[in-house]
């Protein structure tokens, strides 16, 4: 059974590992779950160790990973407990647990973090990493999948002329959609206490945005609360134990998810008819980038987007823009387009 904070497995996601991720509480154990406490590698004075049931074995610079294990010592690395390679929506990620300067790591595709969830295995099911921790007794994940870059979202190359392709546009009704911020960073928008978070709705998404980007520091004095005194009673309600509360960053970025699971974005949906293009004209569309494809509809994808994704059936405040959403909304949109 699930956190009530984080029932249905069903969060805004938090940025961690460099991705956005959730956390799955109390979990059923995976058949397969290992506990990685032994270790696999071990790194002394530029000798890479492999370690296997049998004893310690030298491994030679022909080996394939030699020159990974070479720059995690420089970094600072003595040994390894996990190292594996998974693909997530298609992209590369090189995970390893291990130890540096005496303290647990996480290090995922070259960027290293503290592990003080205590994270034992490693998981994908090639749409989502899960990342496995116990807390008081239950089996939880960090459920995380790849943040979108935008320079890097489908930008397929034409084969036509852009003019051509875009010469016609159908209007659509299209919401307002003010990209201003409606908020004072001082301001304190929804008076709460510890014990009671008051749940909020905006009508703006940028100042939902502006709220995610916001520190747990900031995001709390907005409610009104006081960081110093109010932190064990916020780690309380969001399903943590203040008894073992330390202010981690882990703890923190659990509470931080809790209070932005408070707050709702209410953004009208676009409403997109369907049109009717030439084969021809239809075959090069195929072949251009989204922001196009949204084009044709005289939308702005930068202005738009977030309501175009709520038209396709994704929450504003759970559109993150990942290469996989916006991969299903070029896809409806395609659909939405009749061949003559």
């Amino acid at each position: 059974m699930l956190s009530p904070v984080m029932a249905e497995n069903v969060c805004d996601g938090m940025d961690i590992f460099g991705m956005k991720c959730c956390i799955e509480k109390a979990i059923e154990t995976p058949q397969d779950l290992t506990l990685h406490d032994a270790t696999i590698y071990t790194f002394q004075s530029g000798a890479i160790y492999q370690n296997i049931a049998s004893g310690n074995i030298q491994m030679n610079k022909e080996f394939h990973n030699f020159w990974y294990f070479e720059m995690l010592e420089r970094r600072g690395y003595t040994s390894l407990n996990f190292l594996d390679d998974f693909s997530i929506n298609g992209e590369r990620y090189t995970v390893a647990l291990g130890q540096k300067c005496n303290h647990p790591e996480v290090r995922i595709n070259g960027k290293q973090y503290r592990n003080d969830l205590g994270i034992f295995d490693i998981k994908s099911d090639n749409q989502y990493l899960r990342l496995y921790y116990r807390e008081n007794g239950n089996l939880n994940a960090m459920r995380c999948t790849p943040k979108v870059v935008e320079s890097e979202t489908l930008k397929v190359e034409s084969t036509g002329n852009a003019e051509t392709i875009a010469q016609e546009t159908i209007t659509s009704t299209t919401p307002n959609t003010d990209s201003t911020p409606v908020i004072n960073p001082e301001e304190v928008i929804a008076q709460s206490t510890p014990s009671n978070i008051v749940p909020i709705t905006l009508d703006n998404v940028k100042t939902y945005q502006y709220l995610n980007q916001t520190n747990l520091y900031e995001l709390v004095k907005q409610r009104g609360l006081d960081r110093n005194t109010d932190r064990k009673a916020l780690a309380e309600q969001a399903g943590l134990d203040p008894d073992t509360y330390k202010g981690t960053k882990a703890q923190n970025l659990i509470i931080r998810a809790y209070l932005m699971n408070k707050i709702s974005v209410n953004i009208q949906a676009t409403n997109t008819p369907d049109i009717t293009l030439p084969a021809e004209r239809f075959a090069r569309v195929q072949n251009i980038a989204l922001w196009r494809i949204v084009g044709l509809r005289n939308y702005s994808w930068k202005q738009d987007r977030v309501s175009i994704a709520k038209e396709y059936g994704y929450q504003p405040q759970k559109y993150f823009g990942t290469r996989t959403q916006n991969i299903n909304i070029r896809n409806w949109l395609l659909e939405k387009i009749k061949i003559q």
